[in-house]
């Protein structure tokens, strides 16, 4: 079992499309922390599969400043992954505090889907099932 973090955009889409990567994940034994913007995140709140939810308000500098420091002494993820691709953005400071990232791309090329991209996370970290 590891602990995972996932760094998440916003939106209502954006949260949905992220619970089948979730419930993968848990089925696996993973432990899950998810920080996620703020637009939406209602969706997460009480996700079984889950063991902690932060909401992130961008740009409030203190407030990153004790989530990186909650991440990074408290959590201690082993993998951070960017259930949307995050290089270069703000995320990238929750990000850099696991010793292994997951981020299939950059905001400025998007390749695939984000629902492809967490079917890519969720077979990479040894999930063989299909969405349903």
């Amino acid at each position: 079992m590891s602990k995972l973090l996932i760094v998440k955009s916003y939106g209502l889409g954006n949260q949905l499309l992220c619970t089948p990567l979730l419930t993968a994940l848990k089925q696996l034994g993973h432990e899950t922390l998810v920080i996620s913007e703020y637009v939406g995140i209602e969706v997460l709140k009480g996700n079984a599969n889950i063991v902690g939810l932060i909401q992130w308000y961008p740009g409030a500098d203190d407030y990153e400043n004790q989530i990186s420091e909650y991440v990074k002494h408290r959590f201690r993820p082993e993998i951070s992954i960017a259930s949307v691709p995050v290089h270069g953005s703000s995320a990238d400071q929750f990000l850099k505090h696991a010793p292994n990232i997951m981020n299939y791309g950059r905001v400025e090329k998007w390749e695939k889907h984000e629902a492809d991209m967490n079917l890519d996370y969720a077979r990479e970290l040894g999930w063989d099932g299909d969405w349903l």
